[in-house]
């Protein structure tokens, strides 16, 4: 595993080194109490467990025991819930695509 990297204000990802993928990444992702993730969709599927805390968006609520997958068909934002930080096990394909003019503005720049 590599180490926590800063990713935004109150959010952190932690790479899992595998094997040479093509565009498959997987990482821990933690999410402070209480922080909205920005609204975004994804070039290929994301699939989350959710290994403690919790989150929910427009699609529902999730809880740790949960699973999610989304596809490039779903564009949602993420709030992780106010009791507890959020960390969830997160393999996706691709890059994540930001939504609106900020959104425009930062793809370049988030690397997930």
């Amino acid at each position: 595993m590599g180490r926590w990297r800063w990713v935004g204000p109150g959010v952190q990802m932690r790479p899992i080194i595998l094997p040479e993928t093509d565009k498959l990444r997987v990482f821990l992702l933690k999410g402070a109490p209480g922080i909205r993730l920005p609204q975004h969709s994804h070039e290929g599927t994301e699939l989350t467990s959710i290994l403690s805390g919790s989150y929910h968006h427009e699609g529902g609520d999730f809880l740790a025991g949960d699973f999610e997958e989304a596809d490039d068909n779903v564009e949602h934002r993420p709030t992780v819930g106010k009791e507890a930080a959020c960390i969830c096990l997160v393999a996706l394909e691709g890059q994540l695509k930001l939504s609106g003019f900020i959104g425009a503005l930062l793809n370049p720049f988030v690397r997930l």
